[in-house]
């Protein structure tokens, strides 16, 4: 797996980075950068730091994406009762997280920082048997369940306020759910109570619009989404990832308008700007809303 860690307090950080495989484990890839404290001393991560995490990410996705394929968590460090909202935007929906509490009062240097980090250390592996089964969960969701699941739909295209709500619902709370797969279950269930997958003249979910998305199959075709022409960060990261599981690769929508009917008109796309396209006879609409 991959793991983004941010808010580590900048003087623990060379300890942090010498025990990253005894806190995490073996054959996982680690992400991470440190913080300095606030004026108050007090450790609040910001969207400068979750951008540069996700800059990081990005130098080198192909060689990062390996392990993130196999699932992809973030681990959020705070001091108690700080505002960490942006970080978690940057990251939605791509990232799942996890929120570890540094423990109070922060020492950071001596005998008691040495004791102050084994805390820290111990409550992040412990955030950790959580997160990790919730990633397990959502991964055999989008894996075995690839053509049937309602959490693959793009955010932006399926027009739907159910889909967008539970994936939110998802992205805050799974991580310290008790059954992942069970919440992860009556997610699904909650979306289809508005959008029921239908089995007749082909196998689709039917936003608010009339638009039908249908998933492919084995008729995987993928696309490559590279910097320039447009495309930002966040178009590579939710290109094949969603609430820490991997998105097949290839994997997308084929959009119409009713059974034959062409779809053609301006859709937003991956970077939040508007794409003017014409199915013939379809769209292809991926799970990260590139349209073509």
């Amino acid at each position: 797996m991959l793991f983004f860690v941010c808010g580590i307090p900048h003087e623990s950080y060379p300890r942090f980075q010498s025990q990253i495989s005894k806190i995490f484990g073996d054959g996982h890839r680690v992400i991470s950068s440190p913080r300095k404290p606030r004026g108050d001393g007090r450790y609040c991560p910001d969207m400068t730091d979750a951008r540069n995490l996700i800059s990081q990410y990005c130098r080198d996705i192909e060689g990062h994406r390996k392990f993130a394929e196999k699932g992809c968590g973030l681990v959020v460090l705070r001091s108690p009762g700080v505002n960490i909202d942006s970080v978690l935007a940057e990251f939605h929906p791509f990232a799942l997280p996890t929120i570890v509490e540094l423990p109070v009062p922060t020492v950071t240097i001596g005998k008691l920082g040495s004791e102050w980090f084994n805390k820290m250390a111990s409550r992040i592996e412990g955030n950790l048997r959580g997160l990790r089964t919730a990633i397990r969960a959502i991964s055999t969701e989008l894996e075995a369940r690839r053509n049937r699941t309602p959490l693959l739909l793009p955010m932006r295209n399926f027009a739907s306020a159910a889909l967008r709500a539970e994936i939110s619902t998802l992205y805050a709370a799974l991580s310290t759910h008790p059954d992942p797969r069970d919440r992860i279950k009556s997610a699904c269930q909650r979306i289809e109570e508005s959008h029921p997958f239908t089995k007749q003249r082909g196998r689709f979910f039917l936003d608010e619009k009339g638009v039908r998305f249908q998933a492919p199959g084995r008729a995987l075709h993928g696309f490559k989404v590279a910097m320039g022409s447009g495309h930002l960060e966040q178009c590579l990261t939710n290109e094949h990832l969603r609430l820490g599981g991997g998105i097949p690769r290839g994997f997308h929508f084929d959009c119409t308008i009713g059974e034959k009917g062409n779809l053609s008109g301006k859709f937003p796309n991956c970077h939040d700007t508007v794409t003017l396209a014409t199915g013939r006879p379809h769209l292809n609409i991926y799970p990260n809303d590139f349209v073509r």
